[in-house]
């Protein structure tokens, strides 16, 4: 005999829910599962049970007590134990969405808590097993599509579905959506069997930066032209675009079993950071091209994206470049620009690189860039002055070169203003445009232009 709560069974019995928690939490859930209404998480029906446990064994061990305070706990615990112990969920009405299951828990709520569960609802149930096949059927289809797809080697035979599609059906007066395989289906429209993508057909589109939504109008419009039906090829968005990414991955694999083929014993790594739109084009992003060099073999490794230019960012985007490529154990130099993000002599990316390889690294800083620190230094101390010879000679060189075409706006703006500052004025008139980017690499350009 158990104080205050009687004998106990091995599981809890009757068809209400249970009076006192005698079994686990576990136990315990069965009814309210039966009765279909949701729980608390286990954790907090657990100290729910403490608490009630607490209580009782706190009056426990003043069971010799005969005051009217312990007296009144006690039948206030007795009183307690004929109540619901409620675990049912605290938004378990918003959840519930039949009215009986809602009407039963705030029967079993009241005192004495009227009510009981019978048998089992029949039709809900078959409902509800109806449901739980085709949802079995479905991952069952899925999966075996996708363990075809996946032994496919051939891209020829791949076939591809358009989409997904859901019906809606009503069953036994309730109205339930029910999924459909979206593989071909016994519907009087034949899909289509011949494939149209290949590998050279992926590359140009993606030369030309053409996207899936407008590969479906060219290619259907090109299938047209040579009088063949559109509806006897696999032209849709969703074909295309899992064809152009097959095509891609199989590149790319290639690309990087034909390097790892080649055996090099040591490569140079180059790496310099550019402002390049993100893949939706709709802002610019840091990206950073790396690229190995070896006698008479230059590989470009990848152009990731990194969140800033610090060398901290850089240093571990070469890294990870290199380990991917399989390079950690053969680079012997880094060719970088003259930036105090690659420079800097604690926190610059070739230190970073050095230290991460535990070995000494060559630098190779650009030369182009080694010649600005050296014209910087020879202009800060040399004073010029303009002879009236050389003067004549200078202009006549700009006058020549300013007649020529130029790669770039900015060269020919260089021998403007040249023209300018020795006094003479340029073919188009004397302009003074506002200025843009001011730095080192944006001079030693100009310088080189007109060599």
């Amino acid at each position: 005999m158990i104080y205050l709560i009687g004998s106990m069974n091995n599981q809890i019995l009757g068809s209400k829910l249970p009076q006192t928690l005698r079994d686990l939490i576990n136990e315990c859930t069965i009814f309210w599962k039966k009765a279909r209404i949701p729980t608390k998480d286990r954790a907090d029906c657990m100290k729910k049970l403490k608490k009630s446990y607490e209580v009782w064994r706190s009056l426990e061990k003043r069971k010799k007590r005969e005051s009217e305070t312990f007296k009144f706990q006690v039948k206030e615990f007795e009183q307690s134990l004929d109540n619901l112990f409620d675990i049912a969920h605290a938004n378990a009405f918003d959840i519930m969405k039949i009215d009986i299951d809602k009407e039963f828990l705030r029967s079993q709520r009241k005192p004495g808590r009227p009510g009981c569960l019978l048998g089992v609802d029949m039709k809900l149930s078959q409902k509800e097993k109806r449901k739980k096949i085709r949802i079995n059927q479905e991952k069952t289809k899925r999966k075996k599509y996708e363990n075809e797809l996946s032994n496919i080697e051939m891209v020829e035979t791949l076939e591809f579905t358009t989409s997904e599609e859901e019906e809606e059906k009503k069953e036994d007066g309730g109205s339930m959506v029910l999924e459909e395989d979206h593989r071909p289906c016994t519907s009087g429209i034949q899909r289509a069997t011949k494939e149209i993508m290949t590998p050279r057909l992926s590359a140009a589109l993606d030369k030309c930066k053409v996207s899936d939504r407008d590969a479906v109008h060219l290619l259907t419009a090109c299938v047209e032209s040579v009088s063949l039906n559109p509806s006897d090829y696999i032209i849709n968005r969703t074909s295309i675009k899992k064809c152009r990414e097959i095509f891609r991955k199989k590149v790319a694999e290639k690309v990087h079993s034909d390097f790892c083929t080649l055996n090099i014993d040591f490569v140079i790594v180059h790496w310099d950071t550019k402002l390049l739109p993100n893949l939706s084009g709709q802002e610019k992003v840091d990206r950073l091209p790396v690229i190995a060099s070896s006698p008479n073999v230059e590989q470009l490794l990848g152009v990731p994206q990194i969140p800033s230019g610090t060398g901290s960012e850089i240093s571990s985007a070469v890294y990870d470049s290199l380990e991917k490529w399989l390079l950690l154990d053969k680079v012997q130099d880094f060719v970088f620009d003259t930036t105090a993000s690659n420079t800097g002599r604690l926190n610059g990316a070739s230190t970073l690189l050095e230290q991460r390889l535990s070995r000494d690294i060559l630098f190779l800083a650009c030369r182009h860039h080694v010649s600005e620190l050296i014209m910087q230094a020879a202009f800060n101390e040399a004073k010029l002055h303009i002879i009236s010879p050389k003067r004549e000679e200078v202009l006549s060189f700009c006058f020549q070169k300013i007649t020529e075409d130029h790669p770039r706006d900015d060269y020919k703006e260089f021998i403007e203003l040249v023209i300018i500052v020795f006094g003479d004025i340029p073919p188009g008139g004397l302009k003074i445009r506002q200025p843009g980017a001011y730095h080192q690499a944006s001079y030693e350009c100009d310088r080189s232009s007109i060599k």
